[in-house]
């Protein structure tokens, strides 16, 4: 089992985590602006409704930069999980 399934599941399961982490992201912040929960969600509506564009687009930047961020570290933990795939 460890050495042929889960190797040969690998690369399905960590495809299937970045989707996984993008639609987490996307449903965390949408979330956080219709319950009105303190968060990053609901600073962006915030400033939205309130006409502050700095602000928002400060939000919509570092919402930005925490997928850039996360996709970053599942890089390159496939990177290392799976060193056997590359040439």
């Amino acid at each position: 089992m460890l050495k042929i399934g889960l190797p040969n599941a690998m690369p399905d399961i960590l495809a299937g985590m970045r989707l996984s982490m993008t639609v987490s992201l996307i449903v965390s912040v949408v979330g956080e602006m219709i319950a009105s929960q303190p968060g990053l969600g609901q600073a962006i509506l915030l400033a939205a409704r309130s006409f502050q564009a700095s602000e928002l687009f400060a939000g919509i930047v570092l919402l930005g930069a925490m997928g850039f961020a996360s996709n970053v570290v599942l890089a390159l933990a496939e990177r290392s999980l799976l060193r056997w795939q590359r040439p």
